[in-house]
């Protein structure tokens, strides 16, 4: 035993020796802190390991989802954005398309939230790097807010906020961070849900420009987090929320998210008469950010109207052909559709083609095929090819992409995502 009174656990081994009337013993003790810290350390990475092969698995079902909402998604955002235009064309001679336009707008930003939680799923499940721009904390917060608003409203929950405007831009990727924050306040909403009035949310938001971080405070007036379970609540699937209502894996994610960003997520130590408190931490990267920035600038500075040429959209899906048939002849195209690879062949060989998107997977010839096609008999044309997807994590589209190097449009894809592709194929060619 210590002198604090905690005990040391060993291990008394007795042996009796000699002979003879007296009877002899010795006595062996040993120290079984090493071999308990081992044994602790042991259990917590078979834990650890467990939790990843279960993350591991989810990420492979999110995928799953996320490439059967692919073709919906990529249909309704685009015609929400030609509803817009349409109605906007028309606002001027009768004000009832003026409302058209506006509720076409709403149906877009609604898709695209959809569309950028879909290719999150995706990143998550590839593993891949985040896609890394501009954030603005001021406007994302907002954002959070407008989203959240409805729900906060009704459970009469009131928001402060306390971010100043001139708070420098982060370079990080915004639909991730969106998404974080998104968790934290639903989290905190729900912790208020039972709790008597008044119920309250604030966020803090902070420049540190000694350290180059800024700061962000998430906290409620709720029950707060008990001391018994502080240290599990961002281990993946610990939840302490009723069946149906939490999953565990939100905090979990968020964590990742953060820390993927060189940041940290962390609860910080409960303060009496307060709720939970979580902090976020992120460096702040200003020649990051300054680059960044004229990489956009220049992005936008090459957008142009592509000249009447043609395109052969070569997809069994009808109604995403249709789609960015409609969206290429908005660009100046005059597109052709082709509803397999056989049918592709024909098309080619009847007349070339200036651009071809195409489909991976498709009866009677697929893409792979049909771009093995392309290779022998027009050659020129495979700096002209670009495939339209939703299933990038097949091992066999995965191979085939590598293979062929050609330029990929995931779905659910945007009307600026086809202009970047045409815009980079037709130079290629020109070139």
């Amino acid at each position: 035993m210590r002198a604090d009174g905690s005990r040391i656990p060993v291990e008394l081994a007795i042996t009796a020796v000699g002979s003879g009337p007296s009877a002899l013993f010795t006595a062996h003790l040993r120290d079984l802190r090493p071999a308990r810290e081992a044994q602790a350390q042991i259990e917590g990475q078979r834990e650890a390991l467990y939790q990843n092969e279960k993350l591991a698995a989810l990420g492979s079902l999110l995928a799953g989802v996320a490439h059967e909402l692919n073709n919906p998604l990529s249909i309704v955002i685009g015609q929400a954005l030609m509803l817009r235009e349409a109605a906007q064309s028309h606002a001027s001679f009768d004000k009832h398309f003026e409302e058209f336009a506006e509720r076409g707008a709403k149906i877009e930003t609604a898709a695209n939230r959809c569309a950028r939680i879909v290719k999150v799923f995706l990143a998550m499940a590839r593993q891949r790097e985040a896609e890394r721009g501009r954030v603005e904390i001021p406007d994302l917060v907002e954002r959070v807010l407008e989203l959240l608003s409805y729900g906060l409203r009704t459970a009469g929950i009131e928001v402060t906020k306390d971010v100043p405007a001139d708070l420098p831009p982060l370079l990080a990727d915004s639909d991730q961070l969106h998404q974080v924050l998104l968790n934290l306040v639903v989290n905190a909403k729900q912790a208020l849900e039972a709790q008597p009035a008044p119920r309250r949310i604030s966020i803090v938001a902070r420049a540190d420009q000694a350290a180059q971080t800024l700061d962000l405070h998430i906290s409620d007036n709720g029950p707060g987090v008990p001391d018994a379970i502080r240290s599990r609540i961002f281990d993946p699937f610990f939840t302490t929320k009723p069946q149906g209502v939490g999953t565990g894996i939100g905090l979990a994610v968020s964590r990742g998210l953060i820390e993927s960003h060189a940041g940290s997520l962390t609860l910080e130590p409960p303060q009496p008469g307060a709720g939970a408190v979580f902090a976020i931490r992120l460096p702040i990267d200003a020649l990051s950010i300054e680059n960044a920035a004229v990489d956009e600038n220049a992005a936008a500075a090459t957008q142009r109207t592509i000249k009447q040429r043609r395109a052969l959209i070569v997809d069994d899906e009808v109604e995403i052909a249709g789609l960015l048939g409609e969206i290429l002849r908005r660009l100046g195209f005059d597109c052709e559709i082709a509803t397999s690879g056989d049918h592709a062949k024909q098309a080619i060989a009847a007349r070339p083609a200036d651009l071809i998107l195409c489909d991976i997977r498709m009866p009677n010839g697929d893409g792979p095929a049909f771009y093995d096609w392309l290779s022998v008999e027009h050659p020129q044309m495979t700096n002209r090819i670009a495939f339209v997807t939703g299933d990038v994590l097949g091992p066999g589209a995965d191979r085939f992409i590598a293979r062929s190097g050609c330029p990929i449009i995931e779905k659910p894809f945007t009307p600026e995502d086809i202009r970047l592709v045409a815009d980079l194929l037709c130079d290629d060619a020109a070139a």
